[in-house]
């Protein structure tokens, strides 16, 4: 099997640890992310993606589950997709999901 070598910022959550897992430009993915983190954006270099790659999505073959994430993580995330980072966890949490699903 390849190595998969990380291009931009991505996370998946480890199945282990339940811990989201960060990885950056460089980075090899370990064997049980290698699954999870299906967009093949991830893995092109900045300023090589299509026309129409305006906004990263992270995606992986399950839903994230953001209620596992503490507060820092989530306002990364909502910061990446320039959302707003106001109010509570489940505020933040319902707020990323509503971007899943119209992004999905």
């Amino acid at each position: 099997m390849s190595k998969k070598i990380v291009q931009r910022e991505t996370f998946a959550v480890n199945p282990e640890t339940n811990e989201a897992v960060w990885f950056y430009p460089g980075n090899e993915l370990p064997g049980w992310a290698e699954d999870l983190v299906t967009n093949p954006e991830v893995f092109t270099p900045r300023g090589e993606e299509g026309e129409d790659s305006e906004n990263i999505v992270i995606e992986d073959s399950k839903a994230t589950d953001y209620t596992r994430m503490n507060i820092a993580q989530l306002d990364e995330l909502l910061e990446e997709r320039g959302l707003n980072g106001e109010g509570k966890k489940q505020d933040k949490i319902d707020r990323l999901k509503a971007h899943d699903g119209a992004t999905g």
